[in-house]
């Protein structure tokens, strides 16, 4: 049987990473939001066995925008593969107006 434990150490991570952040209603803890999509990821038929590394990038799609964290440390702790779906899902600086645009449409058209 396979075990969970890179996706078990990939919620104890988003946990210290977002550490103390807060979502636009200060009282709500950052992590809840990663934590609600991998929510609505197992919802819609992902689970730990088949999509791990797309779980647990979910976890960490924000921490390289919002923390100090950088890429090296997510892909020495579950491997260059959630690295480059946490860089997919990453917004660059400054999405608004166009720069958002040619970010969701560099995203539609990343790895499926």
């Amino acid at each position: 049987m396979k075990e969970f434990s890179n996706y078990w150490n990939a919620i104890s991570f988003a946990f210290i990473k977002y550490g103390k952040l807060t979502r636009k209603m200060k009282d709500i803890p950052y992590v809840i939001h990663p934590i609600r999509i991998t929510t609505i990821l197992h919802a819609a038929g992902f689970n730990e066995f088949d999509h791990e590394d797309l779980l647990i990038a979910a976890l960490c799609h924000d921490i390289l925008e919002d923390t100090e964290t950088q890429l090296k440390e997510i892909e020495d702790d579950f491997g260059k593969n959630v690295g480059e779906i946490v860089v997919e899902l990453t917004k660059p600086k400054g999405t608004k107006g166009r720069k958002k645009d040619e970010w969701l449409e560099k995203f539609v058209n990343s790895s499926k």
